[in-house]
This record gives structure tokens, sequence and C-alpha cells, in this order.
């Protein structure tokens, strides 16, 4: 697990992209100047099958922003805020995931695809994956992120 850890962590949110609709189909554009940092990774999650959960895990370091481009993608979030979910579809919205931020995936459909933009390279040292660890990140990160900003976001909705 690395040492360092995110003291801007903020509660996510949702960012919009472009979303064309015509008889040809649906094109999804993100400009990734307009995302909250430079990305330095991009991947794709397509699942095997329908009702497949992926992630279940935070970031120490890394923040991400998920975009449904195909199917329909169910992302639950949680922190020290609370807890959300929300249902991506291709209609060029995306949810941002900060650091220390647990989040999980679900893929109703097989026919699904996420595009994910990460502000770090990958680092198997970044991942949380237990619930103990995450809780203690946080503890140390807390102190941080009140002198940070001393205003913080409201929960979700």
């Amino acid at each position: 697990m690395s040492d360092e850890v995110e003291s801007t962590c903020v509660v996510p949110y949702i960012v919009s992209g472009t979303c064309a609709v015509d008889d040809r189909g649906v094109l999804v554009a993100v400009e990734c100047d307009e995302l909250p940092f430079a990305p330095a990774r991009v991947f794709t999650v397509i699942p095997q099958s329908a009702g497949t959960v992926r992630g279940s895990h935070a970031h120490a370091r890394c923040s991400q922003v998920l975009f449904c481009v195909q199917g329909q993608v169910t992302v639950s979030v949680r922190g020290d805020w609370g807890e959300a979910q929300h249902s991506l579809k291709p209609n060029g919205e995306g949810l941002v995931v900060p650091p220390l931020t647990w989040s999980s995936q679900t893929y109703p459909l097989q026919a699904s695809c996420l595009l994910v933009f990460s502000s770090h390279h990958y680092d198997a040292d970044d991942y949380i994956t237990d619930e103990d660890t995450l809780a203690a990140l946080r503890s140390v990160a807390e102190p941080q992120r009140h002198m940070a900003s001393s205003a913080r976001p409201s929960a979700p909705r």
C-alpha cells in the first residue's frame, strides 16, 4: 500500500460529455480538458455476463471518471460522506470517483461497456481492497482534508 494518500478527497459527482443520437446510433464524446484531471490512463471494462460485479475497491491517490458507452452500469460509491448509487447510460454523463471512495460497478446487461479515465498510471499499491485499510487511510487523510478545504461538498443525491 502506498504511503501517500490523496488529501483533497471530495464526494463523487457527475460531469457531462456530449451525446449525439441519430438513426446510425449513439456517439458519446469526452473533451479531456474538461475532466477534473489530465488522464494518465484510459481503459474499458466489458462484463463476461449479465449481473457481473467489478471494482469493489478504492484507491489511495487515483481519481477516476466513469462513462458508460454501451448498455448500462450501476455504480455504487461509499465514502466518509455517505453512500450513493448512480445508473450510468450512454448519455454523455460520467461519474467522478475521487480517492478513498469505495466503488463497485454492476453490469445488468452483458452488452455493456464502461470507459474509465484515470488520473494515475496503474499501480497495484494504490488499490485498497479491504474496509479496515480504507478506514485507517481515511482517518489519516481526514485532518489533511479539513486543512485543504473548509467547505466540503454535500453528499450526492
